[in-house]
């Protein structure tokens, strides 16, 4: 029995007059429906597009249907004479009888598909189920048989609703091509059955015009593609030439390749001959599950809203019969949700109002997965759990040229998962996280790592992780209100907090009750089917059970039935909640919302209960002593031949064979040629690194510095390379600079040094025991110089009280200007040549040019912080106070503030910046 759609309730209203619609799109523009709304809110959406400029016509009717306008109607049987027995395949009647201003409606029966081809100009046409029917389109035999099968419709306002499309059976697939090239199409009520084992996609479609729309709405493709398939079909494959709005609402897809493609990366510039446009895909209200490659697919200017991602490992009331719920393309699993990749300007995607749960460890590389060239985009109002040490739940990617900035506001993540980290950014500059919850439980996970990127923002979020909240590797920006509360919470697998959901094939949802009324809306079919002999059977539910064919929205329903069904009938139901028994006297066919199921999985003395959807499998994934390696690393020669010894703490294999390994070395040795490169399947850290030369060496394709890994450094690092040690710093007595120092702790130049008897505390004055000198060498020269414990005129009393800490002026070309001063210099700036005297000695003023600044502000509880830089670095007192515990050392510094201002001048690169705890950081 093929699912009951929309249109079949007994109640709609499949044909609208002029100037009707069918009201608005409900919850699409905020609460996202659960799965068993789908159906039922089909109509209801179709009439908030539909009620537009989308689907109107321009000729004087006499039937409209969905706002089409039909000059003649004909049955496909009675006028046409295609065969409803599945026994004639129907392509050339049907070609023959297309015309414009021409519905066909299809009665109840099998119809074969052989080839047809309606690529003429067709204007107003369309092919749909009678009203009450439920036609079911077949393909006619192989594609080795015919070549291809499927249906072309070219032209212009273009419709197909309510069929039934039906592959089972070896090599069956067909292509059904809808190609706007002016006006509307729309595609709805469509179901496909059966495991699609072709590399024919089930849908092509285009709208050409740019001021016109199409919608594809409660499409129902959940069979899937067959696994290790070595091409990709896409139940929604929009074509290049597409350039107006495409709405896709209320469909749901699980376990295929790229459940919808929209190639806006393949688009401009490639050449191909023909024109390509710049439509967009606008996704809303729909489920996925167990999809690999992507979910969705697009580019910029689309729109994602208002939907549910899923990877896990149940297939609980599916048809899958392979033993991983998510096939491979090739063997390879890449189970990213979104995938954002396109050039086609500085849009971008939004994404918005939705939920992704991954609970499975299925790799991929990224959830929410940004390439270069894809504008910038907006994530808002969006939750995600990820449980997979094997996927990043956010990566964005690629060169910051071909991007705009993106934002993230309002996005939860929480779970055991990631690659070490919530977020990874690379090479996007103006990314900003704002009202962001992350907490992450695994050991050693940061929270957003940055590398390469610039003004970068993470504002009012809390972060908690096991590591650092916020790392910068040659990073610039800044960091406010960061806190670290550990209250992130979503609702693992409702897609609001009312609902709860039960098996992967319904949701309840405590909405669905109309308190004032006291009514229930049970939204979900169940179908006992007798296989010969009449059985008696019992049903037994938890929100309620009713008999199909009249009207579901019904006042205390009962939880039980019983009856007995004759061997050659059915009977079918209403119902909700969970199925906690089915009790039956002999075999028959059981089908919950259009699919078969096995009634003994809810067999009377099982108590009903499934296996947990959030449940998690090892992050290694072994099975029968095998590990699963799901990272790379790669050692490429950069000229000469290098000897290399890399070790990991959980195996590591070579690459470009089988990662699924048993009692995997944890250790590796070769050498690997100037021209040449060593590839490895790995897991766990990376403990040591050993290179007998110069090589470059990649970490899950990212360029990484292997000296992070010195055998003599006992810092850990995470899979990405990053290092965790906190032992950076040197002790309270390090010097630093050359710097000598005092007892007391307190650095000096080495030109000079100061005790404690410097400063008379009994009048509060300071004594200033240094020289510094700026003469002129021809040219008049504009100078700034900066100490950490003060400088005054020198010819003077060199003992003041609250000294200032910065001296400028202009020294004449054939002059010059000294001072008294104490403790460091922190900066020099010169406007042009001049000689720079300490204490009577020339020394280099560039060895005091320190042109950058990074303050780092603490707020109510103590923070610590880290950076690094490729230059030098001091501490200046104009920019934060002096304390002893914060420790600088050849050119990295950690440190902490409470609610106080912690500030450092330095020269070159910032390369590496952690903060953990609350505290700003801001950069000058």
């Amino acid at each position: 029995m093929a699912r009951k759609l929309a249109s079949e309730n007994g109640d709609s209203d499949r044909y609208v007059q002029d100037g009707e619609s069918n009201g608005d799109q409900g919850d699409a523009g905020g609460t996202l429906l659960n799965r068993r709304g789908y159906l039922q809110m089909a109509a209801t959406a179709v009439g908030a597009v539909a009620g537009g400029s989308m689907l109107s016509g321009n000729v004087e009717a006499a039937t409209s249907r969905d706002s089409f306008q039909f000059d003649k109607v004909l049955h496909a049987v009675d006028d046409i004479g295609l065969d409803p027995t599945g026994s004639e395949p129907m392509g050339s009647k049907l070609e023959a009888a297309a015309d414009d201003n021409t519905l066909i409606e299809f009665p109840d029966g099998e119809f074969l598909m052989d080839w047809t081809d309606l690529r003429q100009d067709l204007n107003h046409f369309g092919l749909a189920a009678a009203s009450g029917a439920s036609p079911v389109l077949k393909p006619a035999g192989t594609i080795d048989e015919y070549g291809k099968l499927g249906l072309w419709i070219a032209g212009s306002n273009l419709l197909m609703e309510g069929f039934t499309i039906d592959v089972n059976g070896p090599d069956r697939g067909m292509a059904t091509a809808l190609r706007a090239q002016d006006g509307t199409l729309l595609i709805r009520d469509i179901h496909i059955v059966g495991l699609w084992n072709t590399a024919e996609n089930p849908f092509h479609v285009k709208v050409v015009n740019p001021d016109q729309e199409g919608l594809i709405t409660n499409v129902i493709a959940n069979d899937g593609q067959e696994t290790d398939h070595s091409v990709s079909a896409n139940p929604v494959k929009v074509e290049v030439e597409h350039a107006g709005d495409l709405h896709i609402t209320d469909c749901e897809f699980s376990h295929w390749g790229k459940a919808i493609y929209d190639p806006s990366s393949q688009r401009s510039p490639l050449e191909r001959g023909y024109d390509v446009g710049d439509g967009n895909i606008h996704v809303d209200n729909c489920y996925f599950h167990n999809n690999n490659k992507a979910s969705v697919r697009t580019g910029s200017g689309s729109t994602i809203r208002n939907s549910k991602f899923v990877v896990d490992d149940s297939t609980d009331g599916e048809t899958v019969t392979w033993e991983d719920p998510v096939p491979t393309n090739d063997g390879i699993v890449n189970a990213r949700h979104i995938r954002c990749k396109g050039d086609l300007g500085d849009t971008g995607v939004t994404i918005e109002n939705c939920t992704f749960l991954h609970t499975s460890s299925a790799p991929g590389s990224g959830i929410i997965r940004s390439s270069s060239r894809a504008g910038g985009h907006t994530v808002r109002n969006c939750s995600i759990r990820c449980d997979s040490v094997n996927i990043d739940p956010i990566r964005f990617g690629g060169d910051s040229t071909n991007t705009g900035p993106s934002t993230f506001e309002d996005v939860t993540i929480v779970g055991t998962g990631g690659r070490g980290r919530a977020a990874y950014v690379y090479r996007r500059d103006e990314m900003e996280f704002r009202n962001c919850c992350f907490s992450l439980s695994d050991d050693g996970q940061d929270g957003i790592v940055f590398i390469e990127s610039n003004d970068v923002a993470v504002v009012d979020s809390d972060i908690d992780v096991p590591n650092d909240a916020v790392v910068f590797h040659d990073t610039t920006g800044t960091t406010k209100n960061v806190t670290h509360d550990g209250s992130c919470t979503i609702e693992d697998s409702t897609t609001d907090s009312d609902e709860s959901t039960t098996d992967d094939e319904s949701t309840t949802d405590d909405g669905s009750t109309t308190d004032t009324e006291s009514e229930t809306t049970l939204s979900q079919t169940v179908t006992v089917r007798g296989t010969g002999t009449d059985v008696d059977y019992t049903i037994e539910t938890t929100d309620g059970v009713v008999a199909g064919g009249g009207d579901n929205t019904v006042s205390n329903p009962e939880t039980t039935v019983s009856d007995t069904v004759a061997g050659d009938g059915e009977h079918w139901f209403w119902w909700d909640g969970d199925i906690v028994n089915v009790s039956l006297s002999d075999d028959a066919e059981l089908y919950v919302n259009g699919e078969a199921v096995d009634p003994g999985k809810w067999d009377a003395d099982d108590d009903g209960s499934s296996t947990d959807d959030e449940s998690t499998t090892d992050d290694e994934s072994t099975t029968d002593g095998e590990t699963t390696l799901s990272q790379t690393m790669t050692v490429r020669g950069t000229g000469t031949d290098v000897d290399y010894t890399i070790e990991t703490t959980d195996g590591i294999v070579a690459g470009g064979g089988d990662n699924t390994v048993t009692d995997p070395k944890t250790t590796v040795n070769g050498t690997v040629a100037g021209d040449g490169e060593h590839w490895f399947w790995w897991d766990g850290d990376i403990v040591n690194v050993s290179l007998s030369d110069d090589a470059e060496f990649y970490v899950n394709g990212e360029a990484v510095d292997p000296g992070k890994w010195d055998a003599d450094d006992d810092e850990s690092t995470t899979d990405d390379g990053n290092s965790t040690d906190d032992g950076n710093s040197t002790d309270d007595e390090s010097t630093t600079d050359d710097e000598s120092t005092t007892d007391d702790g307190n650095s000096t130049d080495d030109e000079s040094t100061t005790d404690d008897g410097s400063t008379t505390d009994s009048e509060g004055e300071t004594t200033l025991s240094q020289t510094v000198t700026v003469r002129g060498t021809g040219t008049d020269v504009d100078y700034t110089i900066e100490t950490t414990d003060g400088i005054v005129a020198g010819g003077g009393d060199n003992t003041v009280s609250n000294p200032d800490l910065k001296a400028s002026g202009t020294v004449a070309g054939d002059g010059e200007h000294w001072f008294w001063w104490d403790g460091d210099i922190v900066n020099v700036s010169l406007s042009d040549d001049a000689e720079l005297y300490a204490n009577g000695e020339a020394v280099d003023p560039g060895a005091y040019a320190f042109p950058h600044a990074i303050v780092v502000e603490g707020r109510n509880a103590e923070s610590a912080y880290e950076f690094d830089v490729t230059g030098s670095v001091k501490k200046s007192q104009l920019l934060g106070s002096i304390e002893e515990g914060d420790v600088v050392a050849d050119g990295s510094v950690s440190g902490s503030v409470d609610a106080d201002l912690d500030g450092y001048r330095f020269s070159g690169e910032l390369t590496r910046l952690k903060i953990k705890g609350d505290a700003s950081v801001s950069f000058k």
